[in-house]
């Protein structure tokens, strides 16, 4: 199987067992996540079409990484096409993909 280069970053932000999506640390640290979607996007991906994930699975932290398309599972592959289908004509587009146990939320910023 390929080697997916992932780059976790550990927040301990998360301290409840419901393992929900925190939306206010997504926009207070939009900057920083966008910088990481550039960084691992180009320098570590070769340009490679991608979303930074946000996984809010664990209880005690959130690991962050970018996942290239061709390596998506299906499901997750498929809410970012949508996406991905509706700025197609946009330029600048980042994409980061929220998940938890029950949820599937796609953000999308054009820098």
């Amino acid at each position: 199987m390929k080697c997916l280069n992932f780059f976790f970053l550990f927040l301990d932000i998360l301290k409840n067992k419901n393992k929900m999506i925190d939306y206010s640390f997504l926009e207070t640290r939009k900057s920083d996540l966008i910088e990481i979607y550039k960084k691992e996007r180009f320098m570590n991906n070769a340009g490679l079409q991608g979303a930074l994930m946000l996984d809010y699975r664990k209880a005690d932290n959130v690991d962050v990484y970018f996942w290239t398309v061709d390596n998506m599972v299906a499901h997750i592959k498929e809410k970012f096409m949508e996406a991905y289908k509706k700025n197609i004509d946009n330029k600048n587009m980042v994409y980061v993909i929220l998940i938890d146990d029950t949820t599937i939320d796609v953000k999308v910023y054009q820098v």
